[in-house]
């Protein structure tokens, strides 16, 4: 993770201030929990090459924070997906929720400010939750457990959909490591033999099914 410590100019922070205003007064007017119903902005901010930067352009700037505006508007408005301008996630302190601290955050970021010590104990530059939520979380389609997904992990699919297909009768395959129900709907079915066909040939899933296109079936967010 890089940090972003790069002084601002004055019609720089002007923007931020004016920008934050906004996000006072029309984005952000009360403290409640703004979680999305489609999980399209948990995935942890250790995802980002640079802690903040939502867009994907490698700096954090203005333009983050007028994508946190958009962002928090369109969980508000209840509609599916998330906007066009959302690399990554804007849960800026990874605890699974986007609320008024997330955009916080982003302001003292876009400003060049640090976080406090508190919340980044090694002075890195990012969230120390967002880090142990990133070593923690598993390769989405790695059933073997070996940090990789491939051929592998297509041949334990089939192994555990037989397993499945005859009642789950006796130990589950050897090579299963994490959870073979790619869609997490509960069960595993030829849907999730799909899914594994592509993330072991090396295809994306479709937006349908991966709005924020972090490589992970929403319904498993």
């Amino acid at each position: 993770m890089n940090k972003t410590t790069t002084p601002r100019s004055s019609k720089t922070l002007a923007i931020i201030a004016t920008l934050a205003a906004l996000l006072a007064t029309s984005a952000c007017g009360d403290q409640a929990d703004l979680t999305s119903s489609n999980s399209a902005l948990n995935e942890p901010a250790e995802a980002a090459t640079v802690y903040g930067d939502i867009t994907g352009d490698g700096k954090v700037n203005v333009v983050d924070l007028q994508c946190m505006i958009l962002t928090q508007r369109l969980i508000r408005s209840g509609k599916a997906g998330a906007p066009g301008c959302l690399q990554t996630s804007a849960d800026l302190n990874c605890n699974g929720k986007v609320n008024v601290v997330d955009y916080q955050f982003m302001i003292k970021l876009v400003q060049g400010q640090q976080l406090s010590a508190a919340l980044d104990a090694d002075g890195d530059g990012v969230h120390d939750k967002c880090q142990a939520a990133a070593a923690a979380a598993p390769v989405y389609g790695d059933l073997t457990g070996d940090g990789e997904v491939n051929v592998v992990d297509l041949q334990c699919m089939i192994l555990t959909q037989s397993w499945a297909q005859a009642g789950k009768t006796g130990a589950a395959p050897k090579c299963l490591a994490t959870t073979a129900d790619l869609n997490c709907d509960g069960k595993i079915s030829v849907v999730d033999y799909q899914l594994m066909i592509k993330l072991a040939s090396g295809q994306g899933l479709a937006a349908a099914l991966d709005a924020d296109n972090d490589g992970v079936h929403d319904s498993c967010q």
